[in-house]
């Protein structure tokens, strides 16, 4: 057994019977294995919260609490990922091994089996998850270093794709700002820039997944993210699988990091249809609300408060096909409990001190719910990309210093500051940028700068301006979330950040703000 993989060999009983205690522990190696018996899961926790445990035997005959419920909790708990956990059962009750099962338990020891038997159930357990462990690791490993390439070459490719449709996005906008209202070219490049919404959001998408643009933590509608979430792979799913999507209207938004539930969506999806090969089926992705009495009628104990949960399902049609190519749900919900697969899933819905089982309502249906709690907010996002024509009346003035690498950008906020009638001083690199503001700083009202340059570092350039003129009023404009680098903005005390790819409307709006 490698001692890097568990350190210390304890095995906690959770059990409330010393008879079977005392049974179980006579088929054990007592000098070998350290024993920690806990007969409240909640209450005794303390006993073993340090504790590398090897393996976890859990009671089903529990007198004060649900061993199904409390198997739910291990599984749900970071802690205990990776763990095995073994029911002990008194007679041998296929429903209540299913449930167990069903809840994540790995397998199941029958107190009506001989001590050799009993002896062998547990010896496979210990030795066959130890023994595979390391090999895990190590494949997750070299799957992470495989994925972080993929990440990389994502990422250097979307990031070239977002620089380019950010200027289209800016010029079509430009031509519909110059355009009268009833020009004919108004309704095409209308369209024109819904296209480029669209694909400017699949490359969002894109660095969302490659690393590039971690998010912090934010409010998230849960709905419109599935939405976006299904969009990104509907070409992914199996073209026998029929979707139904059903999302409940005006849901309270949760709190969270967007890309990591957009994970969840997709990673749930894909585990729920990709085991079907030659059957088809109905996936069902359905949101609901749950208010706090509902919620407590669940065994497990979460945190007082609202839910909004999303379910995801996957219901098999059945047709006449040989029983050697049908899909055995228990088998694939089997394997996906036990992979990585579901501690993925596990973590990401306890980053939102949220609450993940799957289940199988029957046969034919395999079921995930992830549940979050709600936050409380009246705020809706305004819209500020309708575009109209910009008249003399709009028209300001003031000198801008534009620094970008990006020679498409940097000439799209030019022609827009022309419009809007400001006068621009452009650089495609910092230390021209530097050697402009060294020269007219007494005349420069603003500032636009990118923080991504390859000869300087943004925050460099932003320490060398303040040197000069401490009170220079800075607009940074980059592909980077603003909840990504706010700790960074409010330390260098920058005014304000326009997310790439803009609008004209979004860079006039914040020259008014600025201005």
């Amino acid at each position: 057994m490698p001692a890097n993989i568990y350190q210390s060999h304890s095995i906690l009983f959770i059990c409330d019977d010393k008879d079977i205690i005392d049974r179980i522990k006579k088929n054990l190696d007592t000098s070998k294995y350290k024993f920690i018996i806990c007969r409240s899961f909640q209450k005794d926790r303390s006993l073993f919260e340090e504790e590398n445990l090897i393996l976890i035997l859990l009671c089903t005959s529990l007198k004060k609490s649900s061993s199904v419920a409390v198997c739910k909790k291990l599984m749900i708990d970071k802690k205990f990922i990776g763990v095995p956990v073994s029911i002990i059962v008194k007679e041998l009750d296929n429903d209540l091994i299913l449930d167990h099962l069903t809840a994540g338990a790995d397998d199941f020891i029958s107190l009506q089996s001989d001590e050799s038997e009993i002896r062998m159930r547990l010896q496979f357990q210990i030795t066959k998850k130890s023994s595979i462990a390391s090999e895990k690791v190590q494949s997750y490993i070299k799957l992470s270093r495989k994925m972080k390439a993929v990440g990389l070459l994502a990422e250097g490719i979307a990031h070239d794709l977002n620089n380019y449709l950010g200027g289209m996005i800016g010029y079509i906008s430009l031509l519909k700002a110059k355009a009268k209202p009833k020009d004919d070219t108004v309704p095409v490049l209308s369209m024109l820039e819904k296209a480029s919404d669209e694909a400017a959001d699949v490359i969002t998408r894109l660095l969302d997944f490659a690393g590039s643009k971690i998010e912090g933590i934010t409010e998230i509608n849960i709905n419109e993210t599935a939405e976006k979430s299904l969009k990104l792979i509907k070409n992914s799913i199996l073209k026998n699988i029929r979707k139904e999507v059903k999302l409940t209207k005006r849901l309270p938004n949760i709190l969270g990091n967007t890309s990591q539930l957009e994970q969840l969506v997709i990673h749930l999806v894909f585990a729920a249809t990709n085991k079907l090969s030659n059957e088809s089926g109905e996936l069902l992705i359905r949101t609901n609300f749950h208010p706090l009495e509902k919620m407590l009628s669940i065994s497990h104990k979460l945190p007082v408060g609202n839910y909004i949960s999303i379910e995801i399902s996957l219901t098999k049609d059945q047709p006449e096909i040989p029983d050697d190519e049908k899909t055995d749900f228990l088998s694939v919900k089997k394997s996906f409990d036990s992979g990585l697969d579901l501690a993925i899933a596990r973590n990401i819905v306890n980053d939102f001190n949220g609450f993940f089982y799957s289940d199988i309502k029957d046969v034919n249906t395999l079921s995930f719910y992830a549940y979050f709690p709600t936050i409380e907010s009246n705020s809706k996002p305004s819209n500020n990309s309708n575009s109209k024509e910009i008249t003399s009346e709009d028209k300001k003035s003031g000198l801008i210093l534009v620094i970008d690498d990006e020679s498409i950008i940097l000439q799209l906020i030019s022609d827009t500051l022309e419009l809007l009638g400001y006068n621009g001083l452009l650089a495609e690199t910092g230390s021209q940028g530097m050697e402009l503001f060294k020269k007219h700083h007494f005349e420069i009202d603003l500032v636009i700068l990118d923080l991504d340059l390859p000869d300087i570092n943004g925050d460099l350039i932003l320490q060398k301006l303040r040197k000069i003129k401490p009170q220079q009023k800075v607009l940074v404009a980059s592909g980077y979330e603003f909840n990504q680098k706010e700790k960074f903005l409010k330390k260098v005390k920058v005014n304000d950040y326009l997310s790439k790819p803009f609008k004209i409307h979004d860079l006039e709006m914040k020259l008014n703000q600025l201005l």
